[in-house]
């Protein structure tokens, strides 16, 4: 006989609680961690680093996990090394951006 789960049950499984867990783990903690220790970089590093780890994990093949882990670290080295590049025409970005807002002090 087969047997048949509640409304709950099914929600509870929709929500993909495991996932949930992971990413609160994978991020939440090194955050903790950093911030506790007075370390906001190490936090920061720590959360990405997290993040990454946590949007690899798709259950499947070993390849395609890995794969989707190197082109998510590539795309986060692509958008340090952008930042990088584009913090040399940041007056431009402010006058483009928010014509109404001065630019933050660094």
């Amino acid at each position: 006989m087969a047997q048949s789960t509640s409304w709950l049950e099914r929600m509870w499984l929709d929500l993909e609680p495991r996932r949930g867990t992971l990413f609160l783990i994978n991020i939440g903690l090194p955050i903790l961690i950093g911030m506790a220790r007075g370390e906001g970089r190490g936090a920061l590093i720590g959360g990405i680093t997290g993040l990454l780890l946590s949007l690899a994990d798709l259950e499947g093949p070993l390849a395609r996990r890995l794969r989707l882990t190197l082109m998510a670290a590539a795309g986060i080295a692509l958008g340090g090394l952008l930042a990088t590049w584009l913090k040399s025409f940041e007056a431009i970005f402010w006058i483009a951006f928010s014509s109404r807002c001065s630019p933050p002090d660094f």
